[in-house]
């Protein structure tokens, strides 16, 4: 692959590099050369995966000419430049998004916790209702056993009374026919008054 980079960047034309962003190869750290070879002294070094500008190429295509983040501007082979952007250049895109990943997975814990409170709080309140239901119905229960039970009695004292009632009358009439009977028999051995003889013409 690396061998194939410089004949490809060899058939674009040289404006077409201007300005385009690539990445020192993470597997080295290299120098900043002040020409399109090895024998060009060393401006500085270049650390693996440092994001650079890439302007041009030389006539070999081995070569390319680039800026990096600190204004200088020189030369590195093409073979230790890649284009796709490295880690330490994500790093800190990564750890932003990891950052946010965790406060949005903090922030639905915590909408979770609150939900599952107002869960348990409902739930709390619903057994609270449940258990005065119960000791209503328990209370109505008992308060409808009374109201049997004195049903049931009232309904005894009646049929007593009743019966009471019946046997009274029984002895009522009986004491009433005891009398009637007793005064005819008294009427009947009664003396009877008699009658005074007339005074008149027969002497």
């Amino acid at each position: 692959m690396k061998r194939l980079l410089p004949l490809l960047l060899l058939c674009l034309p040289l404006g077409l590099h201007a300005a385009e962003t690539r990445y020192v190869s993470e597997k080295l750290h290299t120098f900043l050369l002040a020409g399109p070879g090895k024998q060009f002294r060393i401006l500085g070094s270049l650390n693996a995966g440092e994001p650079v500008t890439l302007l041009n190429l030389d006539d070999s295509g081995k070569f390319a000419q680039l800026t990096d983040a600190r204004g200088r501007t020189g030369w590195l082979p093409v073979a230790q430049l890649q284009q796709a952007e490295s880690l330490a250049s994500r790093q800190p895109k990564l750890e932003q998004q990891l950052s946010e990943l965790q406060a949005k997975l903090a922030s639905k814990d915590s909408d979770t916790a609150k939900a599952l409170d107002e869960t348990q709080q409902q739930l709390g309140e619903a057994q609270a209702q449940l258990a005065s239901l119960e000791a209503s119905l328990k209370q109505k229960q008992g308060q409808l056993e009374k109201l049997v039970a004195e049903n049931e009695r009232l309904a005894k004292q009646l049929g007593t009374e009743e019966h009471d009632e019946q046997m009274r009358w029984l002895r009522n009439g009986g004491l009433v026919a005891g009398l009637g009977a007793l005064a005819g028999i008294v009427l009947v051995y009664l003396p009877r008054p008699r009658r005074k003889k007339s005074e008149g013409w027969i002497n």
